[in-house]
């Protein structure tokens, strides 16, 4: 067998090669360090509860007080102004990778690696696995979840800001929303509003702000439930307590064994925290 190139290889001078391996050896150090500074903020956090800086504050993980007591809460604060790096998809699955890929807008690639990322990254924590090997399915209505494992998680994005939520036993729903004002509220309001709805919406001083509250409650009650939102809407009515509790019934049914918060968030946004039950109302 001959010793040189074979059928339609490309021969490298000897200095090419020499480049090329230098090259291929920094990447695998940069590489190296980075994940060694990640798993070092990681544990700092654990100890401290201090936020986690990524990639030249390209995000911050921060945890927040959770109104449930089995669930614990993050915000993650995106820097759409920080110059993108490709390493950030090394400890995301193929598909995964692939599908940040696709994003035409850096601000919708940035969102979704930062979220999937750092979801994957608590949940490996919490399961003592490498954040690329976490394996997840998906349920009946197409609700994430992990595969053989008794954790629930949830995750919302939108604007600058994403939530994710992780729960020891009951299923759990998280949402965020980016508050516009353009948005024409009124035209929705049959498709989504309950009776109760609409008498606290009267008692609001801001018709949009209370329009994305009661969505945001909605559907992290839905998602909690892992129904969907379609068609249900309507059926479910959401209202919002002064101590920050949510109200809940379905067909002007109580939901007593389903528990849900606001979340207090950035001026501009409104979410909704809600867990449980093991079955939805349907």
């Amino acid at each position: 067998m001959s010793s040189g190139p074979g059928l339609g290889a490309k021969a490298f001078p000897p200095e090419r090669v020499d480049e090329s391996r230098r090259d291929r050896v920094r990447a695998t150090r940069a590489s190296a360090r980075t994940r060694h500074n990640v798993s070092t903020a990681m544990r700092a956090d654990r100890r401290n509860l201090a936020p986690i800086k990524y990639h030249a504050r390209m995000w911050t993980l921060n945890p927040l007080r959770s109104p449930a007591a089995d669930v614990a809460l993050w915000r993650l604060d995106l820097d759409h102004a920080t110059p993108w790096h490709i390493d950030y998809l090394q400890d995301l699955s193929d598909d995964e990778a692939t599908r940040a890929l696709r994003y035409v807008r850096p601000a919708d690639r940035l969102r979704f690696v930062a979220t999937r990322l750092s979801l994957r990254r608590l949940l490996g924590e919490r399961l003592d696995r490498a954040p690329r090997v976490v394996a997840f399915e998906q349920g009946p209505h197409g609700k994430p979840a992990l595969a053989r494992s008794g954790l629930q998680f949830n995750v919302s994005h939108t604007g600058n800001h994403a939530l994710i939520a992780i729960s020891t036993g009951l299923p759990v729903g998280v949402d965020i929303e980016q508050i516009k004002p353009a948005r024409d509220t009124i035209s929705l309001a049959d498709k989504i509003y309950a009776r109760a709805e609409q008498a606290w919406l009267k008692a609001q001083h801001d018709e949009v702000a209370g329009f994305y509250t009661v969505w945001s409650c909605k559907e992290a009650v839905l998602k909690a439930w892992g129904c969907g939102i379609a068609g249900h809407m309507a059926r479910l009515s959401v209202v919002p307590e002064n101590d920050g509790q949510v109200t809940l019934t379905f067909d002007e049914t109580p939901q007593l064994d389903t528990h849900a918060w606001l979340l207090p968030v950035p001026e501009g946004y409104s979410a909704a925290l809600a867990c449980g039950p093991a079955r939805s109302p349907f």
